[in-house]
């Protein structure tokens, strides 16, 4: 749906549901301990220039998404090898993100439950948001994001008298090749997958400052990493902190309020479910959204549409053995490296 616009604030609500779908649960911790915070602070800062040029680009071609962009300045031929690149990235992407939160809630939430049944019924909820247009995401961006945030506040407020904020000492314990190192991490997961939006570009109101879209997406959240690392810190302490798979899942699960009101983790699943469905749907919309006539072959129309979307996602998915031995990212190298 091109010609769907999403207003100021419902863009700015979308990147945040995107940045931090997979790190609400993952948790930023990078290795360093105590330290992240910093690292976070640093990856936010190496992200500036590449957000001004994300900017720059569509001011450059007002109201034309990355893949037009892409013919327009690299040619028919060149724009089309980019072009299926770009949607490979999407759909992988968007796999993974599916992939994680499967895990989650096969884990704690659904033991008994295949885990191939949970992700088909997140990735069909998926496939009906990426159908029903932008407008449609940006409004469920507004309504969840407001939802979340009232959990993150309830949860933090809940916990204040278990928070030990010695588990923050010593600071600056990681060297400084450490830091830089976890800030690149940062950087690249999740503030550059920001360029998925330049995919959507179209979508942008023309007379919008997209500077300032990215601007208070990237500091509101710097602020919620911040939040979720020093909350999760704060109550697992270092060591807890770096072995949990899923950090803000046990921190959640430690809060208790008197003798009757504990098991707080069942509040924040929900959230996490959404965060997911909403980060796996941005990540689905540049192949949603590209237009067949820009990819003339049958092939390569096939990687592009909604359908060739869904099959490169179940390809990707966890299959029940015996065939679990033929997941693709067992197969192509390149898909080995998934970020945490």
């Amino acid at each position: 749906m091109p010609n769907e616009k999403v207003t100021f604030h419902q863009a700015i609500y979308t990147m945040i549901m995107f940045g931090f779908g997979s790190s609400s649960i993952m948790g930023v911790s990078t290795g360093i301990h105590q330290d992240v915070w910093v690292s976070i602070l640093l990856g936010a800062l190496f992200f500036i220039p590449l957000m001004l040029v994300y900017g720059r680009i569509i001011k450059l071609f007002p109201e034309k998404n990355l893949f037009q962009v892409m013919e327009i300045t690299l040619g028919k031929v060149a724009g089309k090898i980019f072009t299926v690149l770009m949607v490979w990235y999407s759909v992988h992407l968007a796999a993974l993100v599916l992939h994680n939160f499967g895990d989650f809630i096969e884990v704690f939430d659904m033991p008994e439950t295949p885990q191939l049944a949970i992700m088909i019924l997140m990735f069909l909820i998926t496939v009906y948001l990426a159908r029903s247009g932008i407008l449609v995401v940006g409004k469920w961006s507004v309504i969840t994001l407001f939802f979340i945030f009232l959990v993150m506040v309830f949860t933090a407020i809940a916990s204040v008298t278990q928070l030990d904020p010695l588990n923050l000492f010593p600071l600056f314990e990681a060297t400084f090749p450490e830091i830089i190192e976890d800030s690149f991490v940062i950087f690249s997961f999740p503030f550059a997958e920001s360029v998925i939006f330049l995919c959507l570009a179209d979508s942008f109101y023309k007379q919008d400052n997209v500077y300032k879209i990215f601007f208070y997406s990237l500091a509101i959240l710097v602020g919620i990493f911040l939040v979720i690392f020093f909350r999760n810190l704060f109550l697992l302490g270092n060591a807890m902190n770096d072995i949990s798979y899923y950090p803000s899942y046990t921190a959640v699960r430690t809060i208790e309020i008197g003798d009757y009101f504990a098991r707080m983790e069942s509040s924040i699943s929900p959230t996490l479910s959404i965060r997911a469905l909403s980060k796996s749907r941005r990540a689905s919309s540049p192949p949603a959204r590209e237009s067949p006539a820009c990819l003339k072959r049958p092939a390569l129309r096939f990687i592009s549409c909604r359908w060739g979307c869904a099959a490169w996602l179940l390809l990707l998915f966890s299959i029940p053995a015996p065939w679990r031995c033929l997941r693709l990212w067992r197969i192509i190298p390149i898909t080995r490296f998934r970020f945490r």
